[in-house]
């Protein structure tokens, strides 16, 4: 199983600030107020009321806004945490259906022939058959009359074959050749692969493959978890219940399940 995570690495530091935006424009000045009227002339000896400070000009208009600062560049990254401590084995999963046969690829070259194993030591020569007995003398012919020769007497048996000699022993076991190169990875071929389900509350339920798809592997169980599946096999022809022989193509699976009345599921993994 993967080891936990390692920490989180720092975070990096603040990008540059971006450059504050030109100031906008200075707004227009205000119009100077009206002067006051002057005063009538007074009596003589007193000096007429100093007329009253016109009004303040309006404020100028606010001026636009300055243009956006460009955005600082991006701080560097943190460095990486420090890896995490292997996790500890987890439970062993369940195995999972089998995936397609990838396509058979081709065969890598010959290795190169590995160097003749040293020569075994000859075996002992096996101890000679005894020597068969000689077959016995023909019968001396009588003595024919003067002139004619008597016939030859019958050829004797053949002796018995001797017994077979021991066994030399078997010579040393040549050094191992030099291993061959491996073979160029083999190509894969790509397949569309489907899974096509069926439910029954039947103890047998099957599932075909759809159109021409043939099936490459398959499974099912029960909604009663006492359930035991005691049967799982491909099917041929076409056929929710006739179960593929050795050497035909699957075109379906097949579940049995032993107990109560319960749903039964069954599922094909099919390629075309």
């Amino acid at each position: 199983a993967t080891g936990a995570t390692g920490a989180q690495g720092e975070q990096g530091e603040q990008g540059i600030q971006g450059e504050t935006g030109a100031q906008g424009e200075q707004g227009l000045q205000g119009e100077t107020g009206a002067t006051g009227a002057t005063g009538e002339t007074g009596a003589t000896g007193a000096t007429g009321a100093t007329g009253a400070t016109g009004a303040t000009g309006a404020t100028g208009a606010q001026g636009e806004q300055g243009l956006q600062g460009e955005t600082g560049a991006t701080g560097a990254t943190g460095a990486t945490g420090a890896q995490g401590e292997q996790g500890e084995q987890g439970i062993q999963g369940e195995i999972g259906p089998m995936g397609p046969q990838g396509a058979q690829g081709p065969e890598g070259p010959v290795g190169p022939q590995g160097e003749q194993g040293e020569q075994g030591i000859q075996g002992e020569t096996g101890a000679t058959g005894a020597q068969g007995e000689t077959g016995a003398a023909g019968a001396q012919g009588e003595q024919g009359i003067q002139g004619e020769t008597g016939a030859a007497g019958a050829q004797g048996e053949t002796g018995a074959q001797g017994e077979q000699g021991i066994q030399g022993e078997t010579g040393e076991q040549g050094e191992q050749g030099i291993q061959g190169e491996t073979g160029a990875d083999g190509t894969f071929s790509s397949a569309n692969v489907t899974v096509v389900v069926a439910t029954s509350a039947a103890d047998t339920v099957g599932v075909d493959c759809p159109g021409s798809a043939k099936a490459i592997g398959g499974g099912g169980g029960s909604s009663n978890a006492n359930h035991v599946v005691e049967r799982s096999a491909p099917l041929e022809q076409d056929s929710t219940t006739d179960e593929a022989d050795d050497g035909e193509v699957p075109t379906g699976w097949l579940i049995r399940t032993d107990g109560a009345a319960a749903t039964r599921t069954v599922y094909a993994i099919c390629a075309s």
